[in-house]
């Protein structure tokens, strides 16, 4: 009599990629009421820098206003971003530009 297999592995499921997608959630919406941090910033780039910043740090929240603006000299700024819908620990993003380059904190 033949005997009949029934390991674990015969119970599982096959696997599939469906759910191990990345999801893409939108680019940051920046509302700046009175232009100060366009006047001194290239959006676009500005978005994508933040963009990534925020998938590193795991942050789904893409919506933000500016709340100060403040330019160092030459191009250099800084500016803090508030959340539209707030952190729990009251965070917001300060950003510092300065050489060309981009930093970003929560603070």
């Amino acid at each position: 009599m033949p005997q009949e297999k029934n390991t674990m592995q015969d119970d599982e499921e096959e696997y599939n990629e469906i759910g191990t997608e990345p999801i893409h959630l939108c680019e940051p919406q920046i509302t700046d009421q009175d232009n100060s941090l366009e006047a001194v910033a290239n959006e676009n780039e500005l978005s994508q820098k933040l963009l990534k910043f925020l998938e590193k740090e795991g942050e789904e929240r893409r919506n933000f206003y500016v709340t100060s603006v403040e330019n160092t000299g030459g191009k250099n700024f800084k500016a803090v971003l508030d959340f539209s819908t707030k952190r729990s620990d009251g965070k917001n993003i300060s950003i510092t530009f300065e050489n060309g380059i981009y930093t970003f904190a929560f603070k």
